[in-house]
């Protein structure tokens, strides 16, 4: 097992290494916080709870687009209860350099599942008529 440095920086918010290839989430709360660290100047921005994932997620311009769009409403209130999937991209930029970072796509639709009348799985016929 290989460890980055980025696993050991601990952090209030959810990182990309958390979410990794992809991470089925439920949208559940949100508020503007201060995101910087304690010797820098306050930044302000809008932080997500999941119902999946221990720590919020700072959520960026691009991903609030994103989700506004997957969501079909600019209204943040609406989206309380729906499905995103939270994914690292190693394409993300910051400052001109790639680092990676956490990005929104849609939920994969629900798995239609078959229902049966009775508990057994039912019989089919193998025989291929000739």
């Amino acid at each position: 097992m290989t460890t980055t440095i980025d696993e050991l920086i601990e952090s209030k918010y959810t990182k990309k290494e958390d979410v990794g290839d992809g991470k089925l989430v439920t949208f559940g709360s949100f508020k503007k916080a201060n995101v910087a660290m304690d010797n820098e100047p306050k930044r302000e921005r809008i932080v997500a709870t999941f119902d999946e994932l221990d720590k919020p997620v700072v959520l960026n311009r691009t991903n609030l687009k994103k989700m506004a769009k997957l969501f079909g409403s600019t209204v943040i209130d609406e989206w309380i209860g729906k499905k995103c999937v939270l994914f690292n991209d190693d394409s993300v930029t910051y400052g001109g350099e790639e680092i990676g970072g956490i990005r929104v796509r849609a939920a994969p639709p629900p798995k239609a599942t078959w229902k049966s009348s009775s508990d057994t799985t039912p019989e089919f016929e193998d025989d291929i008529p000739q």
